[in-house]
């Protein structure tokens, strides 16, 4: 803006982002080799824009550094705080054994073996008359019964402990005193009882006649584990889980395929995971979908191990543990003893000979390194995709070297991504479906094109997804000729009456079908003295961002259902302007998007 007069001149000059439009797309090719070849289709797409498209490749093995984190901290946690704790501190040895090089240094080893011997020496200690165990001796004076909960963790991890010395990868001489022979026959009857206990859930009951069929092998527990079945979708998805793999255990094989074929008719494959749906009569808010996907991998490796939901389990499990806001140790607990079994299969194979080729010509031929993997990026304009013809279906064949083939240890992932121009690109549903619109501060829809310079308008995004999604990315641009108000300045304020600068809401299925709004969720920290409580939230908002031209929102955790999200912008620059659409991924899978 250019100001001439005899009084004054000046220059003005104001800055406007103009967002280029274009629109990403992507497809993945994954899963885990036990062949040592494979073969799958590729296309390359003609209409990309120029100097945009790749194929990327990336092989790894049985990945548990991502346990590292939550393992590390059960380790620091002071033994004086319950039995409980104390058998969290050797759940990391008890369940991975001399394997846990692969995650802790020396040092954290060796506090982790001293942790085992500690359990061991003090599951006696805690042992209640009914063959359970309590968090503090002092309840063994007052309780009837002892800690369900509290019971099930000892149990699991002696059980693993026992596991661990019979494969060799615990050493006795750090497992403790543990029980005698009859303390262990108590504490199976104790597992017995939790089975036909009135009052525990129907996967507390399936959790313990696991332990119980694993530490007494000789008893037939087929009528047991019938009435457990009586259950049915009480169950749930992690319940039928642990019943098939009993089932497995025990030799009743037409009663476990028939609990197994529930599991898999719960199961919703994605192209690299997958996503389960719980059963009506076992959801709540706080559904444990982390434990629902530790159980049924350990079902499908058990029951049918070269499936396509085996590996993809691994990988939801992964971005369950890393992004999910509700994780709890019961949770890790099942997480790393499915990984633990998963290295055991593994063990000994550190590296493999990948051989990657694209209709014959050669794009990868290398040894790679099981535990730190590798990721190659292969560009459209370059050799030797540049020579090869596009929209036609070309053969990508990958070959493994025999010894890591047999072991089954080597994920691998072929992403191909590339830009469109938004002019050929309509709508799209891969996963997520996406809805933007402008409205007045009254609620009445306004179109793109009709924005009146100096009036403030709300935005609003609706997405849509079908199964829990971990680690969502929504970019929604404007107007490059309107300015984003930012929520967090106090000019603006006065907004707060007609619904604020910033708002969200989402909708869930019950267990009964119907549907309920939510506008928040997070945790409470309560804080208690002698002069009165009181209580602090924490809110597990999405992360939103605010830049020149567009808001981006970070969501954790998505839920089944739909999620609508609101910010304020006001119309400045008078002008016609392109705007691109909308756009949210699931990152690391930019192949699901909408």
């Amino acid at each position: 803006f250019t100001v001439r007069s005899d009084v004054v001149n000046e220059r003005l000059h104001a800055k406007m982002p103009v967002l280029d439009v274009q629109i990403q797309e992507a497809f993945t090719l994954a899963g885990s080799l036990s062949d040592e070849s494979i073969e799958e289709g590729v296309v390359i797409p003609s209409s990309v824009l120029p100097g945009s498209g790749s194929i990327e490749l990336s092989f790894a093995g049985h990945q548990a550094g991502y346990l590292y984190e939550p393992m590390a901290r059960w380790l620091r946690l002071s033994p004086d705080r319950s039995f409980e704790v104390v058998a969290y501190r050797a759940a990391s040895y008890a369940i991975f054994g001399e394997q846990l090089d692969l995650l802790f240094s020396e040092r954290q080893i060796a506090d982790a073996r001293i942790a085992l011997e500690l359990f061991g020496n003090d599951m006696a200690k805690y042992q209640h008359s009914d063959g359970g165990f309590v968090p503090y001796q002092r309840m063994l004076a007052h309780l009837r019964n002892s800690t369900v909960r509290t019971t099930l963790v000892a149990a699991e991890l002696y059980a693993q402990i026992e596991h661990g010395i019979r494969s060799g990868k615990i050493q006795s001489r750090y497992a403790g005193s543990g029980l005698t022979g009859s303390q262990r026959s108590r504490l199976v009857s104790r597992l017995e009882a939790i089975v036909n206990g009135r009052y525990t859930s129907a996967f507390e009951k399936a959790w313990a006649l696991d332990i119980a069929s694993r530490l007494n092998p000789e008893k037939n527990y087929r009528s047991m584990l019938g009435m457990l079945l009586e259950q049915e979708d009480a169950l749930g998805a992690a319940g039928y889980s642990v019943a098939a793999g009993i089932a497995d255990r025990i030799g009743a094989s037409s009663v476990g395929q028939n609990a197994f074929r529930r599991v898999r008719n719960l199961v919703q494959i994605g192209t690299r995971d997958v996503d389960i749906v719980e059963t009506y009569e076992s959801r709540s808010y706080f559904d444990s979908t982390l434990l629902r996907l530790a159980c049924a991998q350990r079902a499908f490796s058990a029951l049918d191990a070269d499936s396509v939901e085996a590996p993809r389990l691994l990988q939801a499990m992964r971005r369950a543990t890393v992004n999910s806001p509700w994780v709890n140790s019961i949770d890790l607990l099942f997480v790393a003893s499915v990984l633990a079994g998963e290295l055991e299969k593994s063990m000994g194979v550190e590296a493999a000979e990948v051989r990657v080729s694209l209709n014959q010509q050669t794009l990868m031929d290398e040894t790679v390194d099981l535990q730190e993997g590798i990721e190659q990026v292969f560009p459209f304009q370059q050799d030797p995709l540049d020579q090869l013809p596009r929209n036609v279906l070309l053969p990508l064949e990958i070959r493994l070297g025999e010894d890591a083939a047999q072991a089954g240890s080597v994920f691998y992932a072929a992403v191909m991504r590339y830009y469109l121009p938004n002019e050929i690109v309509g709508p799209r549903d891969e996963g997520f479906s996406v809805f933007r619109q402008i409205e007045d501060l009254d609620g009445n829809p306004v179109e793109m094109d009709a924005l009146v310079r100096g009036k403030t308008y709300r935005v609003r995004v609706t997405i849509g997804c079908d199964r829990n999604r971990f680690a969502s990315f929504l970019q929604v641009p404007v107007p490059s000729g309107a300015e984003i108000l930012d929520g967090s300045f106090v000019t603006t304020g006065s907004y707060d009456e007609s619904g604020g600068v910033r708002g969200g809401e989402w909708e869930r299925e019950t267990q009964y079908g119907d549907r309920q709004t939510y506008v928040d969720e997070g945790y409470a920290r309560g804080r208690f003295g002698m002069f009165g409580s009181s209580w602090e939230f924490f809110s597990l908002r999405p992360v939103q961002k605010i830049y020149p031209g567009e808001v981006t929102y970070y969501f954790p955790h998505l839920y089944p259902g739909s999620r609508t999200v609101t910010f304020l912008i006001r119309a400045v620059h008078p002008g016609i302007y392109p705007v691109p659409p909308a756009y949210i991924e699931l990152e690391g899978q930019e192949e699901v998007f909408g």
